[in-house]
């Protein structure tokens, strides 16, 4: 059976106390590889799920003050692409960025590959 994490959806019996017998199928997870530091197992890499059936995943990141993190962003959303998850990414603080920095470099790439995007001012 697998982990219970936050999202599932359960199948339970209710007798004296309620238990629960089983969890359905994902449409959709968030999850990433938990590396073995020893290199001693013979799996490597266990996958290691904490949210389930997620409709939407908001990646908010900042363009200034702290400073854009293309890789971390990037992470993110292949953790989304993984996991089939629809993201939505919202650049804040965009009021407080030099304007070419945000609309030219930024926010074209992840519009072009056709991911949504927002920009805020906060």
């Amino acid at each position: 059976m697998n982990q219970l994490v936050v999202g599932d959806n359960v199948v339970f019996e209710k007798a004296d106390s309620t238990i629960i017998i089983g969890i359905t199928k994902r449409h959709s997870q968030l999850a990433r590889l938990r590396m073995d530091a020893s290199r001693i197992s013979q799996a490597g890499a266990e996958e290691h799920v904490f949210a389930a059936n997620i409709d939407i995943a908001i990646i908010v990141a900042s363009t200034v003050q702290p400073s854009f993190h293309t890789r971390l962003v990037n992470r993110y959303l292949i953790l989304c692409q993984y996991g089939n998850v629809k993201p939505l990414l919202s650049f804040t603080k965009t009021d407080l960025a030099p304007l070419p920095d945000v609309s030219m470099y930024k926010m074209p790439i992840y519009q072009y590959l056709e991911y949504q995007t927002r920009l805020k001012m906060a």
